[in-house]
């Protein structure tokens, strides 16, 4: 505003200094004529923008060249013309003025620069400093002077600023956080701006045109949500005159890691490896360390050298495998244990033909062998594997009289197995031994007449049917003397049955009398017990001298059959059982006997020929 003010009063001392050069130049105005003449300039005034530090304008003494074309006045009168440079790109501002005080109203023309007047302005580099205006519209500028003019006349020649453009550059250093050797990213970026650069008021504009030298890393298993976009400066234009020039900077781009996945999985190492139950999730980011506790499945246990619990370094895997905590595992096993018995039983092999069961001689008693088993029971599998204690057994099957087992021994097997042990039994049949009986016919002294021996089985019972056997010639049973004899085979050795016998004649009255006082009731001798457990010989006779006599062998076979009937003339087996005491039992008269007959008939014949033996001796000692 100052500046403006001292302007005004350096006008109005122009103004004043103009008329008076109106007042010299009238005569020359006056023989003016149409031809257009160039009048030098007297002491032109150039006015510039910048006032000295005291507030004067200078002054410029240079000559510009004015070139008139005419004068349309009528009365032309003195003024004075006014050459003011102006700056379009600051609001039309003066820049200069050069007066020129010998001009008339009505005078029209040229106004043609003279370059050295620009020297001030460093137009077009006459000066020595850079070039700061140019012309807008050529260095001539056309003026007619009002006939009305007073005082000094403007025109005014447009001037505009001149802009010098380039590049300059500033520094963006470039650091990381968040990753893995975050120091060996850094980096230093450029920023490069446009600038503007205003020759006449030297102000710098300075414009963001773009970064060079920036490349975000990818790092696997982390990542940023900046792009190199972030790194675009806030402050885009700067402007000396306002905010300066653009400076170097820095800037930090933050990574996170990512999310990283992992999994326990349980190793079953009783079951081919195979995998147990499903995955447990474990989860962090990359390169944390996360700690993992085990959890153990039911029925299982952990490996030996396998550790509950421990850490893991999650890290990502361009292929996507990614890091497993496998956990070895065996089966849990408890222990019980239990017992099963190995029984063997005893029976008879044959039934049919043979005293019943509960008359036969006994058999051994059921014998019991103890088996005790470890049980293993796999918690994981629920299986149960049982063990014995031993893998066989050996029961000696017991001696019977009479009778034979196939084997001398039972034996038992048993091994391990998951099913849930059982006792055993094994019954033993012990088979009737072969036995023979001898059958002698013996007169009323007790001679030996005929012997016939039958064939049999222990226990077995056997029908003596004398007709069947043949009574020797001359002879009939003895008075009392049953014609069918029952008798049962022990295990004794050498049994013997008699029949007696008296002489036909004795029947019929002669010397039917027996010394001996003999019933005719047949004797049993018992002998000892026969061991032998071999196959009885079947359909063989045999017959042997005995006092001129005859003595025959007679089979009985071993039945086979439900039942068996009594035929006349043959040894055969009862179709009736007797009961079995221990000793032979005496057949009574009749066909069939009772055991009890049997018995009483055996008492009698023994009492009798006791007495007769007796009598017998008596008599003998008597002679």
């Amino acid at each position: 505003m100052a500046k403006m003010t001292n302007e005004s009063k350096h006008r109005v001392k122009l103004y004043k200094r103009g008329r008076q050069w109106v007042a010299m130049g009238l005569t020359v105005l006056a023989l003016g004529s149409a031809v257009a003449v160039t009048l030098p300039m007297t002491a032109p005034v150039q006015v510039v923008q910048a006032a000295d530090d005291d507030g004067t304008i200078p002054t410029f003494n240079g000559v510009g060249r004015i070139q008139l074309t005419g004068n349309t006045a009528t009365n032309p009168q003195p003024v004075t013309l006014v050459i003011e440079y102006i700056d379009v790109d600051n609001n039309n501002a003066v820049l200069e003025r050069d007066i020129f005080a010998n001009q008339q109203t009505g005078n029209t023309g040229t106004y043609n620069t003279v370059d050295t007047n620009l020297t001030p302005l460093d137009a077009y580099n006459f000066g020595s400093q850079p070039n700061r205006y140019q012309y807008t519209q050529g260095n001539t500028v056309n003026f007619s002077i009002p006939e009305d003019a007073t005082g000094e006349y403007v025109v005014q020649f447009p001037m505009k600023q001149v802009h010098a453009y380039d590049t300059t550059t500033t520094s963006l250093a470039v650091s990381y956080t968040g990753l893995p050797n975050a120091a060996s990213y850094a980096t230093n970026a450029t920023y490069t701006w446009n600038t503007d650069t205003n020759n006449a008021t030297g102000q710098v504009v300075y414009t963001y045109a773009g970064l060079s030298g920036l490349t975000l890393p990818t790092v696997m298993g982390y990542s940023t949500t900046a792009t190199q976009a972030s790194a675009t400066p806030t402050v885009t234009t700067y402007d000396t005159l306002t905010n300066g020039a653009p400076q170097d900077t820095s800037i930090t781009f933050n990574y996170t890691a990512d999310p990283q996945y992992s999994y326990i999985q349980y190793i079953d190492d009783d079951n081919n490896h195979y995998q147990v139950g499903t995955l447990e999730n474990l989860s962090g980011v990359t390169d944390e360390t996360i700690n993992w506790t085990a959890t153990v499945p039911d029925g299982y246990q952990l490996a030996d050298g396998q550790a509950a619990s421990g850490t893991l370094t999650l890290s990502y895997n361009e292929d996507g495998d990614m890091p497993v905590v496998q956990v070895h595992l065996t089966h849990k096993h408890t222990q019980s244990t239990m017992t099963t018995t190995n029984s063997v039983a005893y029976t008879y092999a044959e039934t049919d033909d043979f005293l019943p069961a509960a008359q036969r001689t006994a058999l051994p008693a059921t014998q019991n062998v103890t088996v005790q088993w470890q049980g293993d029971t796999d918690e994981a599998t629920g299986i149960t594997t049982w063990t014995p204690g031993t893998e066989t057994n050996t029961v000696t099957n017991p001696a019977v009289n009479g009778y034979h087992a196939a084997a001398a021994t039972t034996d038992f097997s048993q091994t391990s197995t998951t099913a849930t042990p059982a006792d055993q039994t094994q019954t033993v049949a012990y088979e009737a031994d072969p036995e023979t009986v001898t059958v002698e016919f013996v007169d009323a002294d007790g001679n030996v007449l005929k012997q016939q021996v039958l064939n049999g089985y222990t226990d077995q019972q056997l029908t003596i049917d004398t007709a069947a056997l043949g009574l020797p010639d001359g002879y009939v049973l003895a008075s009392g003397q049953a014609a069918s004899v029952a008798y049962v085979l022990t295990g004794d050795a050498d049994q013997t049955i008699q029949i007696h016998l008296i002489s036909k004649d004795a029947s019929t009255g002669n010397d039917t009398t027996d010394p001996d006082n003999n019933t005719g009731n047949p004797d049993t001798n018992t002998g000892n017990p026969d061991t032998n457990t071999g196959t009885p010989d079947t359909d063989s006779d045999t017959t042997t001298d005995n006092q001129g006599k005859d003595s025959e062998s007679t089979d009985s076979q071993k039945p086979t059959t439900p039942k068996s009937e009594t035929t006349t003339g043959q040894a055969k087996t009862a179709q009736t059982t007797k009961a079995k005491n221990g000793q032979n039992s005496l057949p009574q008269t009749g066909d069939e006997t009772s055991p009890a007959g049997v018995i009483a008939g055996l008492v009698v014949i023994g009492l009798l020929f006791g007495f007769a033996g007796k009598r017998k001796h008596d008599g003998q000692n008597e002679a």
